[in-house]
């Protein structure tokens, strides 16, 4: 309508009449997704606002709770002069646990967002990206405070990237104990600096340099607690170059000085030894 987009989404993410997953037929064990949102462009950019609500009950009846959550979603994108500009906020409350044999609900309270800003100086730019996402120490059992997992931010090669974690068929980053870090970023702050310089239109050079710490450790870690919340810096260099424009070509290298998180937790944790890492790729993207 103009300059306004309306969008309207039902999703199933779980049928319990039809899975072969052990609850076939199980009466309320669904899972549904139910979305509104609204994007209104400008010259320069586009902002919008998405709304969530999930009901779901496929954690019944082993579990005996369901989920009922509401997700608050605003954007922008847009460009001012010289200086480009994107955010999201992402927030989540609700019930996360309506348990069903009278135990006491579990409401929901997560926050995430990050902001990145790009400034072109010619063939040149620089900008910098800061990321946020609440994490749940476990120290109030009454609230879910564990943030989103699905903002589109891709800090770095290694930490919090998507496309590795699908190369990879993996959950993520590990350490000791079942310390792992995702590309859902849930639980972080994560800071980048990068530039990167235009020789051709068809030539992009970049580097990155990151730093990443979780946002809260078990209320029950006595020792070393601040140092364990590091996932540690790390620096990336990437070459891209456009074989079409739709196609291209990208060699990348990064190095993760991993951070005392990997350890793990506990009172054991410092017998643990993190080593650093580091990755080497060759990539085609196409684009459609």
């Amino acid at each position: 309508m103009g300059n306004f987009t309306t969008i309207a989404i039902a999703e199933k993410l779980f049928d319990s009449d039809t899975t072969s997953q052990g609850q076939a037929g199980r009466v309320d064990a669904d899972n549904n997704k139910y979305m509104l949102a609204g994007i209104f462009s400008f010259k320069g950019g586009n902002t919008g606002l998405l709304y969530v609500y999930n009901n779901s009950a496929s954690n019944r009846p082993a579990a005996n709770f369901k989920s009922k959550t509401h997700t608050l979603a605003p954007y922008v994108k847009a460009t001012f002069g010289p200086v480009y500009l994107e955010s999201e906020v992402i927030y989540t409350f609700g019930k996360a646990r309506e348990f069903d044999n009278g135990a006491a609900d579990v409401d929901a309270d997560s926050l995430g967002a990050y902001i990145k800003a790009r400034m072109n100086l010619g063939p040149a730019y620089v900008g910098a990206s800061v990321l946020y996402s609440s994490g749940d120490d476990g120290s109030d059992a009454t609230k879910s405070k564990a943030g989103p997992q699905s903002q589109d931010l891709d800090v770095g090669l290694i930490l919090g990237n998507d496309a590795l974690q699908t190369w990879e068929a993996s959950a993520g980053i590990g350490g000791a104990n079942g310390v792992a870090f995702d590309s859902g970023k849930s639980n972080s702050i994560m800071y980048s600096v990068f530039d990167g310089f235009n020789p051709t239109p068809k030539l992009a050079l970049q580097a990155l340099f990151a730093y990443a710490q979780l946002d809260k450790v078990p209320a029950a870690v006595a020792v070393n607690k601040n140092d364990s919340k590091k996932l540690g810096y790390e620096f990336d260099v990437t070459a891209s170059y456009k074989l079409y424009d739709n196609l291209t070509y990208m060699v990348g290298a990064g190095y993760l000085w991993a951070g005392d998180a990997f350890k793990g937790f506990g009172a054991n944790s410092n017998n643990n030894s993190v080593g650093n890492d580091y990755l080497l790729l060759n990539r085609i993207s196409l684009t459609f």
